[in-house]
């Protein structure tokens, strides 16, 4: 006879095997998950149902979040390969983001105190997928309109919060972190489409956009990145594609560090706020052109508050912060140009400059190598949008007597294929040809100009 009895509901008390089972149930919870009334077991198709098919993933080996295996070459293409769908189901599996997998970018927190004020200052991103390895979580978008490059995230005291994920990254979704840990789904819904620009951050966070100019500190990061492969181009030449990040590392040369940029703005006397903050504007300005938007007004108030905190001594006691507040958002408007963008501060910057040999090497007379330097100066200098130069002004800084020879060979690097011409100039209204530069040197990064107003009203 069998003493044993049923518990309420009908179920026996668990022994040692429905014990494993549970156990066992519970280690891939997260990849056997329920979508549109479906149980899912290969995880690789879970993915693909959950973040779209426009997907790219990436196997790697259990407990690894990468190795020097080559993968930026890969396309979506390759998910249509039984072999390589195959190799999925086995080992961890890595997600490509940015615009390989169509705008896929998740923001990785890596503050687990930080998650809870995250989600209340963006609460549509409550039900977005979210995944998590040892610590934090990676919340996961896809993002409308222009997918930013990855960016580290720091707290204004320098501290390591984060990354926004994006081109040129991948993040590991499934399967065993380093630390032996599973890989989770917290939520398994889809991710939520949303633009950059709308996510809100912590007053305690410097905004992503403000760090693409800026010095990061990457050595307080606490936890090892997901392995990124290093671009290697062929020739000397990169395409347009490629030169964020070589506009970026200019930017961060010319700016220094963010507290560098807001101090070059800070008073030292009374009565002179007007001209720092018109100082501060511009470098708003620079910021805009490097993202090829405006900055929202999130970052445009970070900006102001840090110069605010650092001016309070040469304030005017007559006046509220918002009537500074008020200075700043007229001064943003009229500001026009960045500090040092002026033709002649390319043109100077333009003769230390030093091209690579095999750069366009059919141009190899000294001053037309000059002029090709000029140009990606003031492409620099125009961020995104095509930069505008007239063959006069080149006749200018030729110091040539007639504008013929400039107009000859401005003509000859857009048949060249160096740039493109998107604006014809019209003398009579006095508007300058608008151009757009193709073409880089690879690895080149333009010297400072030590007499532009960045450098030389830094402190």
């Amino acid at each position: 006879m069998n003493n044993q009895k049923e518990d309420p509901e009908g179920c026996n008390p668990p022994d040692l095997r429905s014990a494993s089972q549970t156990i066992k149930k519970a280690r891939t919870y997260c990849m056997k998950n329920s979508i549109e009334g479906k149980e899912v077991n290969d995880p690789a198709e879970m993915l693909r149902r959950l973040l779209g098919k426009n997907v790219l993933l990436l196997h790697w080996p259990k407990g690894k979040k990468g190795t020097k295996k080559k993968w930026k070459h890969l396309t979506v293409k390759s998910m249509n390969d039984p072999a390589y769908l195959d190799q999925l189901r086995k080992g961890n599996i890595g997600v490509v983001q940015g615009e390989k997998s169509g705008g896929l970018c998740s923001i990785d927190i890596d503050i687990e105190e930080e998650v809870k004020e995250f989600i209340r200052l963006n609460p549509v991103l409550k039900d977005s997928l979210r995944s998590k390895g040892m610590r934090g979580c990676n919340i996961w978008i896809h993002a409308k309109g222009p997918v930013p490059p990855t960016r580290k995230i720091q707290t204004r005291e320098g501290k390591a919060w984060g990354e926004l994920r994006s081109n040129g990254s991948q993040t590991i979704i499934h399967g065993t972190h380093p630390s032996g840990c599973k890989y989770q789904l917290l939520v398994g819904k889809p991710p939520v489409e949303i633009a950059v620009t709308e996510i809100v951050w912590p007053d305690n966070v410097i905004p992503p956009a403000l760090e693409n100019i800026i010095t990061v500190r990457t050595d307080q990061c606490t936890e090892e990145t997901e392995v990124t492969e290093e671009t290697h181009g062929t020739d000397e030449t990169q395409e347009t594609d490629d030169t964020q990040e070589i506009r970026s590392k200019w930017l961060q040369r010319r700016y220094g560090s963010l507290d560098n940029a807001i101090c070059s703005t800070v008073p030292s006397t009374v009565n002179t706020n007007h001209n720092y903050l018109f100082k501060l504007a511009r470098i708003a300005k620079g910021i805009e052109k490097a993202e090829g938007r405006p900055l929202t007004k999130s970052e445009r108030k970070y900006l102001f508050g840090r110069w605010y905190q650092k001016s309070a001594p040469f304030l005017r006691p007559d006046l509220e912060k918002g009537d500074y507040w008020v200075e700043f958002l007229n001064s943003c408007k009229s500001a026009k140009h960045p500090p040092g963008t002026a033709d002649s501060d390319a043109w100077e910057s333009a003769a230390k400059s030093s091209l690579p040999p095999n750069f366009l090497p059919d141009f190899d007379n000294p001053i037309f190598r000059r002029v090709i330097a000029f140009c990606l100066h003031l492409q620099l200098n125009a961020g995104t949008t095509p930069f505008f130069l007239s063959c006069r002004v080149l006749q200018k800084h030729l110091k040539h007597e007639s504008h013929t020879t400039a107009a000859k060979w401005l003509c000859a690097l857009v048949l060249d294929g160096f740039m493109d011409e998107i604006e014809k100039g019209d003398r009579k209204s006095g508007k300058a040809t608008r151009y757009l530069v193709k073409q880089w040197p690879k690895n080149w990064l333009p010297p400072i100009n030590s007499g532009s107003p960045v450098s030389s009203i830094s402190r």
